[in-house]
């Protein structure tokens, strides 16, 4: 059996549905990235990116190699629906401020996983097509995560007006994610022995 490798696939497409779930996807379309234009009849939209490679923080010189730590950092950009005045698109954006702050906070069941403040829970989505049908493409709910990744550094939540339009808002959401990753086993007669890491579900 392969262990999961905490792969920056997996931690991304985690990260985004964290997010979408709690957002609340739909009415939310929740991307990857900012490939496709934004528009006001996309709105409410969001794009979950990794602003920055993934860095190693340790990786042990043993035998066995214990686990690996890594850490990236994310920016969620956040268009909420554009209202009929200023005053009411303000109004929605600090609404939109105020989840994503309370999702940092508090965390948010996703799948089979509780929620747990300042935690993600990572899954495997090798299977999972990033092409196609919605449906495929979607994290079933019977999904279980191999492993949590953390929010150690804090984060910042920021509501921006548009100074072309009054009425439109974007909503800013900075974090860092830390993971552990499984390290090489060693090798016996050039031949790797796979990998090794446990995988723990903390308790929320």
């Amino acid at each position: 059996m392969t262990l999961p490798t905490n792969s920056i696939q997996d931690i991304h497409r985690s990260v985004r549905e964290w997010i979408a779930q709690g957002l609340g996807a739909p009415p939310w379309r929740v991307r990857l990235g900012d490939e496709i234009p934004l528009s006001d009849k996309e709105r409410p939209v969001a794009y979950v990116e990794l602003t920055a490679p993934a860095r190693t923080l340790d990786a042990r010189a043993t035998a066995p190699q214990g686990a690996i730590e890594r850490l990236a950092p994310f920016t969620v950009s956040a268009y909420p629906v554009m209202g009929a005045e200023p005053r009411l698109s303000r109004m929605e954006a600090d609404v939109i401020a105020d989840v994503l702050g309370k999702l940092l906070d508090s965390g948010v069941a996703v799948a089979k996983a509780p929620a747990s403040p300042a935690h993600i829970p990572i899954f495997d989505w090798q299977a999972i097509p990033l092409v196609g049908d919605a449906a495929e493409r979607k994290l079933p709910p019977t999904a279980e995560p191999y492993t949590w990744a953390r929010i150690p550094l804090g984060s910042s939540v920021q509501t921006i007006k548009d100074p072309m339009d009054p009425k439109r808002y974007t909503v800013g959401l900075v974090f860092t994610v830390r993971w552990s990753a499984p390290g090489a086993e060693g090798a016996i007669g050039g031949e790797s022995l796979g990998v090794a890491g446990a995988y723990e579900v903390p308790t929320p």
